[in-house]
């Protein structure tokens, strides 16, 4: 019956017709088919996202601050003097305190006790690998060493202990006046003391060493991580500036993400971000082997918008945290169109659904300076296929090509986890 129908259906349709339609069937069907659904994206580009560890080393040297006594109490007398306030033990030290806030360059000063000291400091972003030899796409303020962000990172981690200590001492003495200093006034006096050491460490010598963190799961055995070394090939500059950074770790076959057309995205289409958000992977509730696995998220692109630094940002509201940047946006294809960068703060707060990302055609023209062509690797293809035939049910074909994707890479990320779970579903 569908044969003889066939058979008369074509007898009156012309050849050019038939063609014209097999070739609108045809490419309708590799459209639909590229598209991925979010959690074959995930499972798909996971492997290839890295984690990027920052250590950076450096002798800081910083003159211990003084203050002023004598001019603070001339102030204050001519104060008293003049009736601006009580002669009271309570009112001196509320003017001496409101003086000192309002004015702490006049009275706060470099003593001669130079203190010097070698510090470690560092951070934690996200990068991508786009080449099975191991280059890697990262943002330029994850891999360089920032002098400003490091003399923070000094003094809320490093000298945190002496600046209560010197805020402490300050509250004691002011209750000793029976002056109760209030928890704004303690704040303020803890920026000051910030200020201070951000204003007048010197460094010096720094040495920056930057490691990727590839994930490795085996079953029966805690997910792991196994480091790679990495050096800098090219660098751009933070945001407002072209915020990419090209990496080069060691290695041969290594799992890769596929880049895409930024171009092609439109408001409203749906994206992904995959990463590695410090509030998610470092989190003090979580087990301490939980950092080795990437955050994924999704939303949808919000606008193109143009930076002050000469090219367009891709705005997104995809969820993220810092330790996201440098890591890759993606498409429904699966593919990177962007790459992490920065978020949006008011009063020292992350907005969130207001996030950027460095079009992934920027990343191509860094690549494209140092002759480095971003090509997915064999095995990251065949890692597709698994995948495929896996969620399709078909777990005897999924098994031999994970098989022989161990075979040649035995460390390639999940898959000996799948290995396991697709003789699990043999079995059953």
């Amino acid at each position: 019956m569908i044969k003889s129908w066939g058979s008369k259906l074509f007898k009156n349709i012309s050849l050019v017709t038939v063609v014209a339609c097999l070739v609108v069937f045809v490419s309708c069907s590799v459209k639909e088919s590229a598209l991925m659904d979010a959690q074959m994206v995930a499972e798909m580009n996971k492997p290839g996202v890295v984690l990027i560890e920052r250590i950076n080393t450096t002798t800081v040297s910083v003159a211990m601050p003084v203050l002023n006594v004598e001019k603070l109490q001339a102030k204050i007398t001519s104060m008293i003097d003049n009736g601006e306030i009580e002669y009271t033990d309570q009112a001196i030290m509320k003017a001496w305190l409101d003086e000192l806030l309002s004015y702490p360059e006049e009275y706060i000063h470099q003593s001669g006790d130079v203190r010097t000291q070698e510090i470690q400091t560092g951070g934690t972003g996200t990068g991508f690998i786009v080449t099975p030899n191991g280059y890697i796409i990262t943002n330029a303020h994850v891999a360089a060493a920032d002098k400003e962000a490091m003399k923070s990172d000094i003094v809320n981690e490093q000298l945190e202990t002496l600046i209560e200590a010197e805020v402490e001492a300050f509250i004691d003495s002011a209750e000793k006046s029976n002056y109760i200093v209030t928890d704004a006034e303690i704040n303020q006096l803890k920026n000051i003391s910030v200020n201070y050491y951000i204003n007048h460490m010197q460094l010096s010598n720094i040495e920056t060493s930057l490691s990727a963190y590839m994930a490795v799961t085996i079953p029966g055995v805690q997910t792991n991580s196994k480091r790679y070394q990495c050096e800098v090939i090219k660098i751009g500059e933070p945001a407002p500036g072209k915020d990419v950074a090209i990496l080069k770790m060691e290695g041969k076959n290594l799992p890769t993400v596929r880049l895409g057309d930024d171009m092609s995205m439109k408001t409203g289409q749906n994206l992904y971000v995959i990463g590695y958000p410090g509030a998610a992977t470092f989190n003090e509730y979580l087990a301490s082997e939980s950092w080795s696995e990437s955050t994924f998220t999704q939303g949808v692109m919000s606008a193109r918008k143009p930076m002050s630094g000469g090219w367009d940002s891709l705005q997104f509201d995809a969820a993220i945290a810092p330790g996201n940047s440098g890591g890759p946006v993606f498409n429904d294809n699966g593919d990177a169109i962007g790459i992490v960068t920065f978020g949006s703060e008011e009063n020292y707060s992350m907005v969130q659904g207001m996030n950027f990302a460095v079009p992934i055609s920027i990343a191509k023209q860094f690549l494209g300076e140092i002759n480095v062509e971003a090509e997915e690797g064999e095995l990251t293809k065949e890692y597709r296929d698994a995948l495929a035939l896996y969620r399709q049910g078909k777990y005897k074909k999924a098994l031999e090509k994970f098989r022989d994707i161990y075979e040649v890479n035995p460390g390639y990320p999940y898959v000996q986890g799948y290995i396991s779970e697709c003789r699990n579903a043999i079995n059953k």
